[in-house]
């Protein structure tokens, strides 16, 4: 027991007997528990009201969005929002953020998983100096360098195109999950690697059929998050290409955003529309995902 539970055990002016200080710890620790309930409830309904009005909202009529009084509950209740934006509009957007998003993940995770093998197996010159210089362009905002991209972009002719998209998504998430993959790798004895060489695989084969079905958990926690990232990518798409036909889920939600009016329930619709493959996604792989990220930064 340490000295400040000594302290606590000790009866209070006017407990007079052990009794009375054990009932004082009990009570102090359902309070504590009390409290702490009390907070997280606050907080997932702080986090709750946002997602509910979206939803709620894209039920709506836009009489019953623009009515002074805000009904929870939409009165009257229409899917003419989603009939609007999935029948209309969303198709094409659709199509090219499913095209961008599975390229980058595909490219991205095997570019991470041989920087993250090499990082975790190899000793070279100038390693530790590599890797910082990779936690430093996490930290580095993407619009600092657009315009020197936008201008090499120009000079290659890749705007308008999905591959300047998968690059420059690329290299933003690339530095972390470099990070993550040499954690997970890290974590997997090196001589499993060595005997899988004298089995007569190549250092390539031990990688592929030995150390990477051990870390199932990590490459799906960095494909999730680089689909997430490239799914939800803004700027990258709004600078780098100008046709209607190439613009992804993000510019399509930003084009109800008018100048003088805000279409609020195509708005609400439409992002739950962008939201739910995503969402779906992190349920299926919420446990790799969780569990990747806290193995990865552990062992990093």
């Amino acid at each position: 027991m340490t000295t400040t539970e000594i302290k606590n055990a000790l009866p209070r002016p006017g407990h007079s007997t052990l009794e009375q200080a054990a009932r004082w710890m009990r009570v102090r620790a359902v309070s504590g528990r009390i409290i702490l309930f009390g907070i997280l409830i606050l907080g997932g309904i702080w986090a709750l009201v946002p997602i509910y009005w979206t939803l709620s909202t894209s039920f709506k009529t836009r009489a019953d969005i623009l009515k002074l009084k805000v009904n929870l509950v939409p009165q009257p209740f229409t899917l003419g929002n989603y009939d609007f934006v999935i029948t209309e509009r969303a198709l094409i957007p659709l199509r090219n953020s499913i095209i961008v998003a599975i390229g980058t993940v595909v490219l991205g995770l095997v570019v991470a998983t041989l920087a993250g093998y090499a990082a975790a197996r190899f000793n070279f010159p100038g390693k530790r100096l590599l890797l910082g210089i990779l936690l430093l362009t996490i930290m580095l905002p993407g619009i600092v360098i657009l315009i020197p991209l936008y201008i090499q972009m120009v000079r290659i002719g890749l705007l308008d195109t999905y591959e300047v998209l998968i690059l420059l998504t690329m290299a933003w998430v690339i530095p972390f999950t470099v990070w993550l993959m040499k954690g997970f790798f890290e974590a997997i004895p090196p001589e499993l690697d060595a005997a899988a060489m004298v089995d007569g695989y190549s250092r390539l084969g031990a990688l592929l059929r030995v150390v990477l079905p051990l870390s199932r958990q990590g490459l799906a926690a960095g494909a999730l998050y680089i689909f997430i990232a490239a799914w939800n990518s803004f700027l990258y798409p709004l600078i780098f290409t100008n046709r209607a036909d190439m613009r992804t889920l993000p510019l399509f939600l930003y084009s109800f955003l008018g100048y003088y009016d805000i279409d609020w329930g195509r708005l609400a619709a439409g992002g739950i529309f962008a939201a739910a493959p995503v969402v779906l996604l992190f349920i299926l792989l919420q446990r790799s995902f969780i569990e990747g990220l806290i193995k990865g930064s552990l062992k990093g």
